[in-house]
């Protein structure tokens, strides 16, 4: 008699491949896979992104970088960020001004900050609060699809192409590890090894902190945590504020009695980058901002780099009050939502939390920027993927779940592929800037800036020629833009001859209201202009101001050297070149003049 058992057929073979394969997926490595697969397809074409704005200053013309192992020159450079600046030098140590190192260093950032968000995505869903009802779907995929929307969104792409800005994606891959460490020495039974990751999520806090000022909210999130996760006593919690209060009198007292200092008093000068507006004008300029980079998050569309965001003179106007009473509406919704849906509430106030350094009572030079979303979006990923795995299978069936996920992943993908493409083309990049904003002065000035570069002069007069026109009426009129767009506005019109109107612009000028360092690069310009004149010395009365006011000025120095060889005085000459190569033994024009002189000494 055959035998009655189930026989496998080749449907039955084919019908349990997609459940076999949909196993595989929910196992952490081939997810840790997939989070690198989307940052390779979403970024693998940026490694020729060529270096922009703060990149010049920061990176390629920075010699701090230049000189690996000098702890004490990254210190006084940029102590705040010491950490992101030694990982600059690194990359210049390991290949120079290969632009393909300092990319791939930055996407390997990303993948870490992914990971990392999967690993506090996979915490989270372990804690008292949510375990209980967390439902296999949320388990399997919620990691998953959190860390996803974490590397796949365009919102992100800034902080990643734009070399300098790794700061922002470094610093929140430490925050993200130290806050996972954190969450899973609190689940840990095991002592040794909860004061294991206790230590090490303290070390990773050491290198947020050191990486970008805004990792400060460490502390907060962790707060968040237990406040939305764990079921914390009054007795507990009264416990960690008082712990945190005596950090401070402690921090306080250090600062008073070891250094000298008053604590409040250096906090206070440390937290106004610039005093153009008071600190609330500030916030309530970051009202709109908010929402701003809330609908950014939710319609990641014409995303640039200069937003155009005006000067708000008073909180107390009817704008920015409903802006701030939306904003507390939402702050309110998510502490209503704490006890009922812990991930949601955390979701949003970790968004606002993140936001606190850079969008509130500390003015910045710069209002709004898109790299400054980097780690706040954790909480607004995390706030995502709940809705769609949690609430969302309430009304619609797996598959159709699925399918919508896979969907906005592949959006966002495109999205982020797509706005990387345009930091690849420099001209595309700010012509783009400059047709979303077309009366914004830094657009117009930025393109005339890039077509400097490329030493299309035409194209670059006509650039400036339309900032300078916009300028009166910019509100942004601080010292480091205008320094910088009439610098190159003059240079351009001095490679194209125009003599006369580069003298007109400097002479508009009001040099006496700038730095010595500005007066001296502005009289240097005026002094090659007058020696092209054959204004010989009118040029020579320039160069040596222009050194009075800035000794190390190098465009004053070799070109004073040369003006001196010309006029015949050749020992004056090799000594204004020596100088040069004190000030930077890598100049070349410093470098011609001593080759030169080596082969014809002057005479003695």
């Amino acid at each position: 008699m055959p035998s009655q058992g189930y026989r496998i057929t080749e449907q039955d073979e084919a019908d349990s491949a997609p459940a076999r394969l949909l196993a595989l997926l929910t196992r952490p490595p081939a997810q840790w896979l997939l989070i690198v697969a989307a940052v390779v397809l979403a970024y693998a074409h940026t490694l020729d992104v060529p270096f922009y704005f703060d990149d010049f200053t920061s990176i390629r013309d920075n010699p701090v970088i230049r000189d690996w192992g000098n702890w004490a020159g990254l210190w006084n450079f940029s102590g705040a960020r010491i950490v992101t600046y030694f990982t600059f030098s690194a990359n210049y140590f390991l290949h120079a001004y290969d632009l393909a190192g300092y990319h791939l260093l930055n996407i390997l950032i990303h993948v870490g900050a992914g990971l990392a968000m999967y690993w506090l995505a996979r915490e989270l869903l372990r804690t008292p609060r949510i375990s209980p009802h967390a439902s296999p779907l949320l388990v399997a995929w919620l990691p998953l699809l959190a860390a996803l929307l974490f590397v796949l969104h365009p919102l992100q792409t800034q902080a990643v192409t734009y070399i300098v800005q790794r700061a922002a994606a470094l610093a929140a891959l430490f925050y993200l590890l130290a806050l996972a460490a954190y969450v899973q020495a609190r689940l840990s039974q095991d002592w040794p090894q909860r004061l294991l990751l206790l230590a090490l999520g303290g070390g990773l806090a050491g290198l947020a902190f050191f990486s970008k000022q805004n990792a400060l909210t460490l502390p907060l999130a962790g707060l968040l945590v237990e406040l939305a996760f764990f079921n914390v006593s009054r007795r507990r919690l009264a416990g960690i504020l008082l712990a945190g209060l005596a950090g401070l009198l402690a921090l306080w007292l250090y600062f008073r009695l070891a250094l000298g200092q008053d604590l409040l008093t250096l906090a206070s000068e440390l937290t106004l980058e610039t005093t153009t507006v008071s600190r609330l004008q500030y916030f309530a300029i970051q009202m709109p901002v908010l929402w701003l980079y809330l609908g950014k998050f939710l319609l990641p569309f014409n995303l640039h780099l200069d937003y155009d965001i005006p000067v708000v003179t008073t909180f107390f106007n009817p704008a920015t009050l409903m802006y701030a009473a939306a904003h507390l509406g939402l702050i309110g919704a998510a502490l209503a939502l704490l006890r009922r849906s812990p991930m949601l509430a955390f979701g949003l106030l970790f968004y606002y939390t993140a936001h606190l350094i850079e969008s509130s009572i500390i003015p910045i030079r710069d209002f709004a920027f898109e790299h400054r979303n980097y780690l706040p979006n954790a909480g607004l990923c995390l706030f995502s993927a709940w809705v769609l795995l949690s609430l969302l299978p309430r009304y619609l069936s797996a598959r159709q779940v699925a399918a919508l996920a896979t969907v906005l992943l592949l959006t966002l993908a495109g999205l982020s592929w797509s706005r990387n493409e345009q930091w690849r083309d420099p001209a595309a990049f700010f012509r783009h800037e400059v047709a979303i904003h077309p009366n914004n002065f830094r657009a117009h000035s930025m393109l005339g800036e890039n077509y400097l570069r490329l030493n299309d002069f035409d194209n670059a007069l006509k650039a400036f020629q339309q900032a300078a026109q916009l300028y009166d009426r910019s509100e942004d009129k601080q010292n480091n833009t205008k320094v910088a767009f009439f610098s190159n506005y003059i240079l351009t019109l001095d490679e194209l001859g125009h003599y006369e109107q580069a003298l007109k612009v400097i002479a508009g000028l009001d040099l006496a209201a700038m730095s010595g360092a500005a007066q001296s690069l502005f009289l240097s310009r005026q002094g090659i202009i007058h020696a092209k004149s054959n204004q010989l010395q009118l040029a020579e009365e320039d160069f040596t101001e222009a050194l009075r006011l800035n000794a190390n000025n190098l465009d004053a120095l070799t070109n004073q050297a040369k003006l001196l060889l010309l006029t015949g005085r050749p020992q004056e000459s090799l000594q204004m070149f020596q100088r040069a190569y004190a000030v930077d033994p890598n100049n070349p024009e410093a470098l011609i003049g001593l080759e030169y002189f080596s082969n014809n000494p002057p005479a003695q």
